[in-house]
């Protein structure tokens, strides 16, 4: 399959997709577990997050061509193989998504009234309220399975959890969506490791002090402040004239970039 490259940030996922089209399988062993660790601090969560999007990017630019002209995969296999390698590009969809949202609210204060504006609108989110649906049920199937099967407590606290994580997965819709554009355009960048810290006490303190975690608070955050006001902003107009439709999707997105800019700057003024 050509061994391990480095013209990519996922090394993994590159090696996994020239493997496969050389005709290698692999089994999934659901009941194999491998020690990890989720990031503890907001920057180094970031790094993390900008390197696998950046990487599946390039895996895609790489790899995309030789899955279409492959002649030992099938229909289904390809437009599985297209929709994986072309995810992270949900985030450029989610950016868009979040400013083209802003206009609407002028657009129903304008034709307030006018019912046909409303129903075009609600013809659209229709679409979108689908799409989510589809997305919960999947999540939900995952987390039913991690968590040993159906019960009430785990159905609540799924619906707890949920709307935070699609609240936070919009707050990080700048920072992907700039690394799978990177990816996708070829810029190279240097590998940066994700920090290790060995938490295995939640309340374990010390974790501000490692050295491999980005110091100070990026551009990129400071935007994503400005991004949380604007859209507390649009929430306070849209309130005060009474303009309700998008007000659901603003308050994630305001919640999403809140969280994300205040981690980041809580977290850099902790470490000095």
């Amino acid at each position: 399959a050509g061994g391990w490259s480095s013209d990519t940030l996922t090394e993994d996922l590159d090696l996994s997709y020239r493997a496969q089209l050389k005709g290698w399988e692999f089994k999934y062993l659901g009941d194999v577990t491998t020690p990890a660790e989720l990031p503890v601090a907001m920057n180094a969560f970031k790094s993390q997050q900008f390197r696998w999007t950046k990487g599946a990017a390039e895996c895609a630019v790489k790899n995309l061509p030789r899955v279409m002209k492959a002649k030992n995969m099938g229909f289904l296999d390809k437009l599985h193989a297209i929709s994986h390698l072309m995810n992270t590009g949900i985030f450029i969809c989610i950016l868009m998504l979040t400013f083209s949202s802003i206009p609407l609210v002028w657009v129903q204060y304008i034709h307030k009234g006018d019912a046909s504006i409303y129903n075009d609108i609600l013809g659209y989110a229709a679409l979108g309220s689908l799409n989510m649906i589809m997305v919960s049920v999947f999540f939900w199937l995952s987390y039913e399975h991690t968590r040993g099967g159906f019960s009430f407590k785990t159905l609540f606290s799924f619906i707890i959890r949920f709307p935070f994580f699609i609240a936070l997965s919009m707050g990080m819709g700048l920072h992907n969506a700039m690394a799978a554009i990177e990816g996708y355009m070829g810029k190279r960048t240097p590998f940066v490791r994700t920090p290790k810290f060995n938490l295995e006490d939640k309340k374990a303190k010390g974790w501000e002090a490692n050295k491999y975690i980005s110091k100070g608070v990026s551009l990129t955050a400071k935007v994503e402040l400005l991004i949380a006001l604007v859209f507390l902003s649009t929430i306070v107009v849209s309130i005060s004239y009474g303009i309700v439709g998008m007000l659901p999707f603003h308050i994630l997105v305001f919640l999403g970039y809140s969280i994300i800019s205040g981690y980041s700057f809580a977290h850099a003024r902790m470490m000095g």
